[in-house]
């Protein structure tokens, strides 16, 4: 199982789930960052998929636990990196 976090705009973990992520989407990403489409309520289950939608998988809700770690900071120009190439994946596929 592998730990996915939606970042906010401003870098923060919003939300976070449980997921076996396919063999061919992990080395698509770089250093684990990427860009995954998402469907359903952010509280509960949902569906993971690559831009485009060529692969898609289950998540589930990390189950809410008292915790002393922080969650992992990102650079903004990363955040903004990937945000952009989100966008253009989505356009391709709308046109």
């Amino acid at each position: 199982m592998r730990r996915v976090l939606l970042l906010g705009p401003d870098g923060r973990a919003v939300r976070r789930y449980l997921t076996v992520i396919p063999d061919d989407v992990w080395p698509s990403t770089t250093d684990g960052l990427g860009a995954l489409w998402i469907c359903g309520d952010l509280r509960s289950a949902i569906v993971f998929a690559t831009p485009g939608a060529a692969t898609c998988w289950p998540g589930i809700p990390e189950p809410s636990t008292p915790s002393t770690h922080r969650d992992p900071e990102f650079n903004s120009d990363v955040i903004s990196t990937i945000a952009r190439e989100a966008g253009a994946a989505a356009a391709l596929e709308w046109f």
